[in-house]
């Protein structure tokens, strides 16, 4: 069963974390993680789900094979009301959308859940494993990332702004852009260019 990790016990203040992972591939040369609707996908899964997560993603950028994520897990949870409107909300798009009250089961899920990294990462990750494999050209064999996210807890300042910095800066040390503004597969280069976060 899996373990929940130790940094994502309350702080005072809430934590910063830089959050990243691997994926793995049969096939050399393969980066699913490179072309704009790859990239738009893995955005897009990243916003519905923060619907029902009181997390704040500060940064993303999306390397090909691999993410960089600069994430705050506030100390605070969703009360009682916030989380049966957040899982309403959340399910709202969908045909025939469940609607809960606040003596639900998933209230008190979503209650408890609410700012722990491990569920977001494993809702994220697992929604964009099952997009990809369904619209992939040819036939994979295993998971598609390489192992269970990895994650550094940021404790100051320095380091906060300096994981920003690398973060963003990613694709330009690639070789893929000059800037980081020009970069679309990240939420700076997606700021710069459209204006939105």
């Amino acid at each position: 069963m899996r373990q929940p990790r130790e940094f994502i016990k309350n702080r005072s203040g809430g934590s910063y974390l830089h959050v990243y992972n691997h994926i793995t591939s049969e096939k050399s040369g393969h980066y699913p993680l490179a072309d704009e609707i790859h990239q738009d996908k893995f955005f897009e899964i990243c916003t519905d789900y923060l619907v029902k997560y009181n997390l704040e993603v500060i940064s993303t950028v999306c390397m090909g094979n691999h993410f960089h994520m600069l994430v705050y897990c506030p100390e605070e949870k969703l009360s009682l009301e916030q989380a049966t409107i957040a899982y309403n909300d959340f399910h709202a798009h969908k045909k025939y959308p469940p609607k809960i009250d606040e003596d639900s089961y998933e209230t008190e899920h979503v209650k408890q859940h609410c700012n722990d990294i491990s569920e977001f990462m494993r809702e994220v990750q697992r929604t964009y494993s099952e997009w990809h494999n369904k619209i992939c050209g040819f036939k994979r064999g295993g998971h598609l990332w390489q192992a269970r996210f990895q994650s550094q807890l940021i404790q100051s300042s320095t380091y906060l702004w300096a994981c920003l910095r690398y973060i963003e800066m990613n694709p330009v040390r690639a070789g893929l852009c000059s800037t980081p503004g020009e970069y679309s597969g990240s939420t700076f280069g997606r700021w710069c260019q459209k204006g939105k976060h």
